[in-house]
């Protein structure tokens, strides 16, 4: 229904949204070849321009993948559905336009095409910070953690039972790879583990691989927060399609974050 407008209780995927606007600055004047002019004495010549100038700003993006109710896992053959008002619009349309533009190369010359749904996909990184609303803040995942290496207690909020894909790399790339090597002319398929993991999963398993065992985080119940939310994707066709079977569970991603932090790769790129 491409009428369909958001709905209230909807999950929406926060994107670092450009925004332009103009603004008159005094430059260096230039000439039909770029190059500066110079006055008699060798000092550039000014000019007053009106420039382009784009900044970033956070918005909310609204689609097929994220208007699901709580605990409903999202099918890949769901029929596109989002709003053509605000100003993440353009951002939604071009997207579903490129899987339009796929399905036109291959009309036309017969080029295969896959199409992916992702959720959040989990990878070590020694970077461990992003800008929400231009404020460096710890990862989520990094500050549990930490919290649990240093044995401090860790909070649920909302329904322990909310559940939630995390999908490891690895595996993203393994479904890649088999739509590679697949004998098929095109697919639509979720990225995912088919098994979602509860707060309360991700929170214990945390605890258990990288707290010390003299001194293990406690574990608090506050069920008045509001969790951050998330979904998970049904992987159903990608299994029986592309022989697509997931490797890492929850436990065998943090177990890998934990390999990758003592192994600690390329230090020396980092100048640490």
């Amino acid at each position: 229904n491409f009428n369909r407008h958001v709905n209230k209780g909807e999950k929406g995927l926060t994107i670092l949204a450009p925004v332009v606007f103009k603004e008159k600055r005094e430059m260096n004047q230039l000439d039909e070849n770029g190059n500066v002019v110079l006055d008699t004495s060798g000092n550039a010549l000014k000019e007053e321009r009106e420039v382009n100038i784009t900044c970033f700003k956070t918005t909310t993006v609204f689609d097929i993948s994220l208007a699901i109710k709580n605990n409903e896992m999202a099918k890949p053959d769901t029929k596109p559905c989002f709003s053509y008002k605000g100003d993440h619009a353009l951002y939604v349309i071009t997207k579903n336009t490129a899987i339009e533009f796929l399905k036109h190369y291959y009309a036309e010359y017969g080029i295969k095409y896959f199409v992916f749904r992702l959720p959040t996909i989990y990878s070590y990184s020694p970077y461990q910070y992003y800008y929400p609303n231009g404020v460096k803040t710890l990862r989520p995942i990094y500050k549990m953690i930490d919290m649990a290496i240093k044995g401090e207690p860790l909070e649920i909020w909302g329904d322990p039972n909310y559940s939630t894909d995390m999908v490891h790399v690895y595996d993203f790339s393994q479904e890649l790879c088999k739509a590679i090597e697949v004998n098929r002319e095109n697919g639509f398929y979720n990225i995912g583990t088919g098994k979602p993991v509860t707060l309360e999963e991700k929170v214990r398993t945390i605890v258990d691989v990288f707290s010390n065992e003299n001194n293990k985080s406690k574990i608090v119940y506050c069920p008045e927060k509001k969790n951050s939310g998330g979904f998970a994707l049904d992987v159903t066709n990608a299994k029986e399609e592309l022989g697509y079977e997931p490797k890492y569970g929850i436990r065998e991603l943090l177990e890998d974050y934990k390999k990758e932090m003592e192994v600690d790769r390329f230090l020396e790129l980092r100048g640490r």
